[in-house]
């Protein structure tokens, strides 16, 4: 499977959407979805559900430090970021 100059679309598309967006998850995302889309299109499948059988893959790995603990400290960590902003406490932390 020879994907040649389509493999370079979805990074592309990831560094452009950071640049305007400038976030990092969403362009992440949006750039497995392209790379996704890519795959379907090539392999005449459904890309939807390749994307969601790789996600259940790497979220269910088993090792110790597995994707699912990564996920969840990074999710906590940018609630608690995401509070003390709302709450003002950033500001205060600044002064």
């Amino acid at each position: 499977m020879a994907y040649g100059a389509l493999a370079l679309i979805p990074p592309l598309v990831v560094i452009v959407l950071a640049i305007i967006m400038r976030t990092s998850f969403e362009p992440l995302l949006i750039g497995c979805l392209v790379g996704f889309i890519i795959i379907g299109v090539y392999d005449k499948t459904n890309f939807f559900t390749g994307f969601v059988d790789s996600m259940l893959r790497i979220i269910g790995d088993p090792a110790p430090q597995g994707s699912v603990w990564v996920i969840l400290v990074c999710g906590l960590y940018g609630s608690l970021i995401g509070l003390m902003v709302r709450s003002g406490g950033t500001l205060k932390f600044g002064e």
